[in-house]
């Protein structure tokens, strides 16, 4: 996570612990909606986060900025070492400088001993540290219920560790809220203060490994810039003012001793600029009451410390920047603290109401579907391929109405086995869509998070990516259709054929009811043939004398003239339509929520507390 996510984050916790009620609850309610459908906890908060943080006023927002206002410090420190080490030159005598105990060699010899220091502890401390990898895949797999004890795996620090850390704290805090009170008038001001302070905090307490890594390698840094500024000092010195460098000793005069001294510290330097080691000639030269001249000795001073500093202390920088790399990369936010998992569990239980009422819309936008698939299969191919001629036959000929309501229905009959056939493949196709339409859902959902499903189911996601796997695609297919058949059954009783029979019968039950579209007609039939009395017959049902009598040929041409016969039609088109649609949404609709729970207990496995 990047410094600005894991700012974003933190700042929000800090809002809401200070002023628990600062966001209205519509606010945190659309927080949640955005957030619900991520594909992980971290991600779910992050989102929150982000979407809060766009509700704060510029006051709180620029918070986190306070962070980076110590970088001109660094600057103003790098400059006053320097400057330091310029003046360092000055603590010796003013015209003889001592070949070992001198600022330079002393800062040498002082580095190379840090370097070995810091390199001997980066090496233990490497080998003691967690894998940052398995860690996070073993922390990617515990639920936000399940407390995490990342603290606990990595090693306790030592006293000096414990004392240093906590001085830089001191120093860390004091500094920043300086900053922060210059900045922010408090009188004015005094929320978004402890706002600040309770964000730096946070801050610090996700951070604090970063913080003192790159508080190491500062030092290291400005160890060398302490260094180049005492070379910068005695090559100025030695510029305005002639000095000699000298050997006094109480205990050491033999000049072999001194020999192989000064060629433990400057030999290889001497070697490198001269050609030769340090021999006699040097030290008699040291040894004399007026001392040897400087300048040849400067350069070895430089040169050493260009060999023996300079590149060990660059070494140490560019292995506390790969720790700070390393743990910028592996910061983790607790999750399992109850400011997060609340949010989290929130976020799941409105995304399990989200998951049951996006299904839910599938199943009712399919049914739908169906429903005028249907409809229009059976006003096409049964109305206007069977019913129609009949009444085209019927006016044309004459007849009883009788004659003809049973001449629909046996065609009805006849239909019915067709129907049957067409409603088969209308159920492979809803479910089919079906199917598609969840796992769009599921997919986006499941795959991120378990989600509780009611008391007693759980879902499995990975039940459900297994049946989503490309070699067993045709399994979700199944399921689902187990999932309706199921919830069909539970809501009709036994089904044998499939739903498909059910509606089959629900549709020719229609077809031949007189308040269908066929009664529809008969009865209009009736009224244009009987007049004003075919409103009191039609109230009967259109009675046994009516249907038994039969009509002239002529009356019905006469009545049932082309355009009113073919208004006649179309209204009972429109009307077989409309009726075959309400009865199968009327059938279907009402198992919905049925078929909803039956498709999310397919994918599910039962609770551990069930």
């Amino acid at each position: 996570m990047t410094d600005r996510e894991i700012a974003d984050i933190l700042l929000i916790r800090s809002v809401e612990e200070v002023h628990p009620h600062y966001f209205a609850p519509n606010v945190l309610l659309d927080a949640l909606r955005k957030s619900g459908g991520a594909k992980s906890d971290i991600t779910l908060i992050l989102q929150r986060a982000h979407y809060l943080s766009g509700r704060l006023p510029d006051s709180l927002k620029d918070i986190p900025f306070s962070l980076y206002l110590a970088r001109k410090w660094i600057v103003i420190s790098c400059i006053a070492v320097f400057l330091m080490g310029v003046l360092f030159n000055y603590l010796g005598s003013g015209d003889k400088i001592h070949i070992l105990y001198n600022p330079v060699v002393l800062l040498i010899l002082w580095n190379i001993f840090v370097f070995i220091l810091f390199f001997v502890r980066y090496l233990f401390k490497r080998k003691s540290e967690p894998d940052h990898s398995s860690l996070k895949k073993a922390q990617g797999k515990k639920k936000p219920s399940e407390p995490r004890h990342d603290r606990g795996n990595y090693p306790e620090p030592g006293y000096a560790s414990f004392t240093s850390r906590w001085l830089l704290r001191k120093v860390w805090f004091s500094f920043h809220k300086q900053l922060v009170i210059k900045k922010q008038d408090v009188q004015r001001m005094s929320s978004p203060l402890k706002v600040t302070y309770s964000f730096l905090e946070l801050w610090w307490d996700i951070n604090y490994r970063v913080y003192i890594a790159r508080f190491t390698r500062f030092i290291h840094v400005l160890a060398i810039i302490l260094v180049l500024g005492a070379l910068t000092g005695i090559y100025m010195r030695g510029l305005f003012f002639e000095y000699n460098v000298v050997w006094k000793s109480t205990f050491i005069h033999d000049p072999e001793k001194i020999v192989v001294i000064l060629n433990i510290f400057f030999g290889l330097p001497s070697q490198m600029l001269n050609g030769a080691f340090i021999d006699n000639t040097g030290v008699s030269l040291l040894s004399a009451m007026s001392g040897s001249p400087a300048a040849s000795w400067i350069h070895l001073f430089a040169l050493s410390a260009v060999l023996f500093v300079i590149p060990e202390r660059l070494l140490l920088v560019l292995l506390e920047s790969g720790r700070i790399k390393s743990q910028t990369a592996h910061r983790v936010i607790e999750l399992d603290d109850p400011y997060y998992a609340r949010h989290i569990r929130l976020a799941q239980e409105m995304q399990i109401h989200r998951l049951q009422n996006e299904i839910s819309a599938v199943v009712h936008r399919d049914i739908t579907k169906l429903a005028e698939s249907i409809a229009a299969y059976v006003r096409d191919n049964f109305y206007d391929t069977h019913i129609v001629p009949y009444f085209i036959r019927f006016r044309n000929d004459g007849g009883r109405i009788r004659d003809l309501e049973t001449e629909i229905e046996s065609e009805s009959e006849t239909f019915r086995d067709t129907l049957n056939t067409f409603l088969g493949g209308e159920q492979d196709t809803f479910i089919h869509s079906l199917s598609e339409g969840v796992s769009a859902i599921i997919g986006e959902k499941l795959s991120a998070i378990e989600v509780d499903v009611g008391k007693d189911v759980h879902v499995n996601s990975e039940t459900y990516m297994e049946a989503l796997d490309q070699s067993v695609t045709h399994n979700m297919t199944s399921v689902i259709g187990l999932a309706v058949t199921a919830a069909v059954a539970a809501t009709v009783g036994t089904i044998s054929g499939g739903f498909g029979k059910v509606l089959g019968i629900a549709i020719v039950s229609t077809v031949l009811h007189t308040s269908g579209p066929v009664g529809f007609l008969i009865g209009a039939v009736a009224g244009l043939l009987l007049g004003g009395s075919a409103a009191v017959l039609a109230k009967d049902k259109i009675t046994d004398v009516v249907k038994t009598r039969k009509f002239p040929a002529f009356s019905t041409r006469m009545l049932l003239r082309e355009s009113r016969l073919n208004r006649m039609i179309e209204g009972g088109r429109a009307d077989m339509y409309r009726l075959i649609r309400e009865e199968i949404e009327s059938k279907l609709l009402p198992q919905g929520e049925e078929i909803t729970n039956q498709i999310l207990s397919r994918v599910a496995i039962p609770s551990k507390g069930s």
